[in-house]
């Protein structure tokens, strides 16, 4: 049905796929081609739509049924850095500027599609934050690596999924990759969410993890 799940995040974690493996109907190999000529998001089989969620601002909905275990989104990380232990955001530093040098190349090569760098500055920061900051932005839409723990990854189509501690999907991530997959079947029309925190936290830990996004969640769970 609609209603999300709440499991812990070992569940969440299938066999890694090898090279020829298909991913969404892709190879790992043809999305490395995509990276290549500028496409970081894929969203598959037009199963997702993004539009304004109210009180929430831009997110997915399933654009028709989806089925549970279906390949939702394919994104390929704009950046990634190992987690900074020391709290001083020394991570968010350096994948600003695996960014700009980012940049710097699409303005030197004409094959790259550089629309994603746009996306990248419109994605939302925390209130009070400047809007367009990349340090906010990062703070805000980096993800914990799913399948690297001691990683985070800034995904910038998945950083448009809203959050639940019992999602409808889950983000299947490397440091170089995410498949955003269905937990559970989700009717036309219903939003999308994926967990933004290890789900097998308790409350006060999640609530802490999300507070340095400048949210608090409010979902059935919460």
């Amino acid at each position: 049905g609609a209603s999300g799940v709440c499991l812990s995040e070992r569940d969440f974690v299938s066999e890694p796929p090898s090279d020829a493996d298909i991913i969404g109907g892709f190879t790992k190999s043809e999305i490395e081609q995509r990276l290549s000529s500028g496409n970081y998001s894929e969203i598959v089989q037009e199963r997702l739509k993004l539009v304004d969620i109210p009180g929430k601002g831009k997110g997915y909905v399933a654009a028709k049924q989806i089925k549970q275990g279906e390949v939702l989104l394919i994104d390929i990380a704009m950046c990634s850095s190992p987690e900074d232990s020391s709290g001083d955001a020394s991570q968010y530093t350096q994948m600003a500027r695996q960014i700009q040098s980012k940049m710097q190349v699409s303005k030197l090569v004409p094959t790259v599609n550089s629309s994603c760098f746009d996306e990248v500055l419109s994605l939302a920061v925390a209130p009070g934050k400047s809007h367009g900051d990349m340090i906010a932005i990062l703070e805000n839409n980096v993800f914990q690596c799913l399948r690297q723990s001691d990683y985070c990854a800034l995904f910038v189509g998945a950083s448009r999924f809203n959050h639940s501690c019992c999602p409808r999907a889950v983000n299947d991530c490397d440091r170089s990759q995410a498949v955003i997959r269905a937990l559970v079947d989700i009717p036309e029309g219903v939003e999308v969410c994926i967990s933004y925190v290890p789900p097998g936290s308790n409350y006060q830990d999640r609530q802490e993890k999300l507070s340095g996004k400048g949210s608090r969640c409010r979902c059935e769970r919460c």
